[in-house]
């Protein structure tokens, strides 16, 4: 949220970004900054940030499988582990969207415990 600005804008006294340090750009910052920089292009131009293989990655649209783009040098798509296990914590609590989503994960309100939070 807003952290690829620092990609983009330096900060300092007359900047409207001035809550960004000036703070050096490594080789790697610069990289991830161009590679920003195209998936932006590309996403306006075609609707897709990704469209071919020209970045060594596709990013893929996100989908049941929870998976996310890793900023980062190399840039890769990775899946969140942690937020399949939560998920399924939140599907085995006795609501009315899990009586009818989810009928066989509800667990019984007696081994439910604070710990499996």
């Amino acid at each position: 949220h807003s952290d690829d600005l620092f990609y983009f804008f330096e900060g300092g006294d007359d900047s409207m970004f001035q809550m960004f340090e000036k703070i050096p750009m490594t080789d790697a910052d610069l990289e991830i900054r161009d590679e920003l920089t195209t998936m932006w292009y590309n996403f306006a131009k075609t609707g897709n940030p990704t469209p071919d293989e020209n970045l060594g990655f596709v990013w893929s649209p996100t989908n049941s499988n929870l998976k996310y783009l890793s900023i980062g040098s190399p840039m890769a798509m990775r899946q969140d582990q942690s937020r399949e296990r939560i998920h399924g914590f939140w599907t085995t609590l006795p609501t009315r969207q899990n009586n009818l989503l989810n009928p066989t994960n509800i667990l019984p309100l007696e081994r439910l415990h604070r710990d499996e939070l």
